[in-house]
């Protein structure tokens, strides 16, 4: 272990034992003041042994690891190691019959808190580690054009991973493409560079080479990365629902589709309505100022309805904040008329950066996304869901092509993966991209990773206007 690799595992757990405190803290302090005022907070030391081995526990999970692939499958381990740590804490206080005076209550708040405040603060310190260099493991990229550049982009977009490409081995790669890695002509060229920069990591992104070029390059690195991470060419299948197994001696990968699974359908349904009930209720006053202000601002109804293709290739209402001005098409017509090159970003987009029909607070909506708000009623109608595709109206159907088929299998959402990864700084054919993958990969785990990208999004307008 590399001192910077040692720095990054002794903050993990510091901030770690940190958070779970906060959590156990917060759940003495809930049960007090709520339910319990007499009982005593310095029974808090009771539940030192579930802080001191619930950095084991994580260890034990994979949870301090200095690369993460994935935030989701992070976010599962953590949620699984959590479960565990409690219950083996549990299980010590039943079995030295300590927990006579051991409040059920105090443990299931304290066990809440930790389940919904762990996930969100290791990936907001994995985003803020991945802005340093110093924390990011070095890492060579064997690829070929497009390939090669891709997962340069992916791994420079997604710094959280914590791997630095520093060397990229394709002879097809302009140098200016990417000023911030080295190059190497020849596969075998590379091995020269891994000392020179202490490269442990590497990744073949070489989908068309043969198999016996792709066994020799394992075999030649094999001493010499202690990962080497094949990328095939499944770009729109992820890797979240992708088993390998073991097919009579040859490697398989089988691929589950949760879409058509009815008790996965059943839970986001659930989840759903329970969402839209609970944030509903907390955003009730917000929904009210917005409405108020928006009255008073300009002429018009405050909410508006669109026409909008849904689940099944059906057509229902969305509901808006009205963000325009009155005969807002009327005067959209004439702009673009008089405008050509405007008129070529709305027939590409269908949106315009600078639009001259939003008022002063419908900017501010949009930006914030709050002028959405009322698609809650959508969720609550079962026309749409919190995560989803955007849902669009008729004349993009065309934009789509053959891949309607796909958005039509599931409802549009409030929010989806294009919102979250650059909204409105991706083209259309990046949009129904996102929306493919959605569909396609679509599960509980990546709707609740959206959701708290979302929230981020929301904060910092990545991609507004």
């Amino acid at each position: 272990m590399t001192i910077k690799h040692l720095i990054k595992f002794l903050l993990f757990v510091v901030l770690d034992i940190v958070i779970i405190l906060s959590a156990i803290f917060f759940g003495f302090i809930f049960y007090i003041y709520s339910i319990n005022n007499s009982y005593e907070l310095i029974k808090i030391y009771d539940y030192l042994p579930l802080v001191l081995f619930s950095p084991i526990i994580h260890f034990l999970f994979g949870l301090y690891k200095n690369v993460c692939y994935s935030i989701i499958n992070d976010s599962k381990k953590m949620f699984f190691s959590i479960i565990t740590t409690f219950a083996f804490f549990a299980t010590v206080m039943f079995l030295s019959k300590d927990g006579v005076d051991f409040s059920r209550l105090v443990y299931l708040f304290s066990l809440v808190f930790s389940v919904v405040v762990f996930p969100f603060y290791r990936y907001f310190l994995r985003l803020f580690l991945g802005k340093f260099d110093f924390f990011r493991s070095n890492v060579i990229i064997f690829g070929t054009g497009k390939t090669a550049h891709k997962m340069y982009d992916t791994l420079e977009l997604n710094r959280h991973i914590g791997l630095k490409p520093v060397l990229l081995v394709d002879d097809s790669i302009p140098l200016e493409k990417h000023k911030s890695a080295s190059y190497a002509s020849g596969l075998m060229s590379a091995a020269k560079y891994i000392e020179q920069y202490n490269v442990r990591f590497g990744i073949l992104a070489m989908p068309s080479i043969s198999s016996s070029k792709t066994q020799n390059i394992i075999d030649f690195y094999a001493d010499k990365f202690i990962q080497f991470i094949i990328i095939p060419n499944f770009y729109n299948i992820s890797s979240l629902w992708i088993d390998s197994i073991d097919f009579s001696g040859q490697i398989g990968l089988q691929i589950r589709h949760k879409l058509i699974i009815r008790r996965y359908i059943l839970l986001k349904k659930i989840f759903d309505l329970l969402a839209t009930c609970i944030g509903g209720f907390i955003i009730l006053p917000l929904f009210f100022l917005i409405y108020t202000i928006i009255r008073l601002s300009s002429k018009g109804p405050v909410i508006y309805s669109q026409v909008r293709c849904g689940y099944g290739g059906e057509t229902f209402k969305t509901y808006k904040f009205r963000t325009m001005i009155e005969n807002a098409d009327e005067k959209l017509n004439h702009y673009l008329s008089n405008n050509p090159d405007i008129k070529k970003e709305w027939d590409n987009n269908q949106k315009l950066k600078h639009d001259p029909r939003v008022t002063l607070i419908g900017k501010f909506l949009r930006a914030t996304s709050l002028d959405e708000l009322p698609q809650l009623i959508n969720v609550l109608k079962g026309e749409m869901s919190l995560v989803g595709p955007r849902p669009i109206v008729k004349s993009e159907i065309q934009k789509y092509d053959k891949n309607y088929d796909l958005y039509k299998r599931v409802k549009p959402g409030m929010t989806g993966l294009w919102q979250v990864s650059g909204r409105n700084n991706t083209t259309y054919k990046e949009r129904v991209e996102f929306d493919c993958y959605y569909v396609r990969n679509w599960s509980f785990s990546l709707d609740v990773y959206i959701l708290l990208r979302t929230i981020r999004v929301v904060l910092f307008r990545h991609g507004a206007y």
